[in-house]
């Protein structure tokens, strides 16, 4: 198929794409594609689940821009741990520029702190489904509900799951997670905290 040929049939899936921001700041990219189209894929994307006609695909800006210089609140704020540091968004950034400016290979670092994001991202999903499922029970099957239906009991087995045991899967990455953070923690973390007492004389 020719170039012009290409061209045509990309305009007929129009596929339309917008930029917006999670809630912890990083962009991610909406896609919405016209019904019948038969498969939407986004250059740069990390794949983290099918993507049906209305769903959120959700990638990292990992962005190689300087970072602007924090304020001491935000300095005192990354100094005090690595949790703080990362659930930060300008941390994060600060800290993956700081990665990035040490590496010798591309993503010989800045690949950890990527895994850490994704599993973040990962659990915030699954706590998104409990919502809803959490909803569809009080909705449906719980004892009393506005819209009760009859299960033979299997309405309760599902209330007792949700509360003792919530989604499986939601921790299926925790204890990975958990070791990546150690390793930034023992390792680079302390570097960058040296760096930053260094450069902003604290």
């Amino acid at each position: 198929m020719g170039q012009g040929s290409s061209l045509d049939l990309s305009k007929k899936r129009k596929i339309y794409e917008k930029e917006e921001k999670n809630d912890r700041g990083f962009e991610k990219t909406v896609v919405l594609p016209v019904v019948g189209a038969t498969k939407v894929s986004t250059v740069g994307a990390t794949n983290v689940s099918s993507v049906s006609a209305t769903k959120v695909s959700t990638t990292i800006d990992m962005s190689s821009d300087k970072p602007k210089n924090p304020t001491k609140k935000q300095l005192e704020k990354w100094l005090s741990s690595i949790n703080a540091l990362l659930i930060d968004p300008e941390g994060f950034r600060y800290f993956e520029y700081f990665l990035k400016e040490a590496e010798t290979d591309d993503g010989e670092l800045t690949r950890y702190l990527e895994f850490w994001q994704q599993c973040q991202e990962y659990k915030e999903r699954f706590q998104s489904l409990e919502d809803t499922a959490m909803n569809i029970f009080e909705t449906f099957l719980e004892v009393g509900a506005e819209k009760e239906i009859g299960t033979a009991g299997k309405g309760e087995e599902v209330g007792e799951k949700l509360e003792d045991e919530g989604l499986p899967g939601k921790s299926l990455f925790d204890d990975a997670q958990e070791n990546v953070k150690k390793k930034l923690a023992d390792g680079q973390y302390a570097n960058f905290c040296d760096h930053l007492k260094e450069k902003f004389n604290l």
